[in-house]
């Protein structure tokens, strides 16, 4: 079965950082999924133009040697299907975050791919909570944690 995907730029942190200091184990279940999704010869990521840079600046932030950011930019341009975000897209996405109270930066990553992936992957509540997300693609958060911003990861609620 053919899949077209969306990984949320939380999960690619969270995988990406296994590299530094000590990992936990939050860091290898998310490395662990990224590799069984790229070794799934059936499946399709894609990423936007923005979510490509977002996932580079985050990784910057957390201190990723440039190596390791060079090798993760290296899979998001050929192992990644990436999609241009255009004005309309971008207003759109401006518009949700205002009557969510979400940032922008979520419906960037998603709202552009709508009609192009059949599940988001994330373990982020703003994508498991706002119905927007599921509107683009069900939304399956594929670890046994979750994230709300500004706060560490903690076990998924059921």
């Amino acid at each position: 079965m053919s899949e077209a995907a969306l990984v949320d730029t939380q999960l690619w942190e969270y995988a990406c950082l296994q590299q530094v200091a000590s990992p936990s184990g939050v860091h290898s279940e998310a490395a662990t999924f990224l590799d069984r999704l790229f070794s799934d010869p059936g499946t399709q990521v894609h990423v936007t133009a923005y979510q490509m840079a977002e996932i580079m600046e985050v990784l910057r932030k957390a201190g990723l040697p440039e190596a390791a950011r060079r090798t993760t930019l290296a899979v998001l341009q050929t192992n990644c299907q990436c999609v241009d975000l255009d004005a309309d897209v971008a207003l759109e996405c401006v518009e949700l975050s205002l009557r969510s109270g979400i940032h922008v930066y979520d419906y960037l990553v998603a709202v552009p791919l709508r009609g192009l992936v059949d599940v988001i992957y994330s373990a982020d509540r703003h994508f498991l909570q706002d119905p927007e997300f599921g509107a683009v693609a069900p939304v399956v958060n594929p670890v046994t944690w979750e994230m709300q911003e500004g706060q560490p990861p903690r076990p998924r609620s059921s």
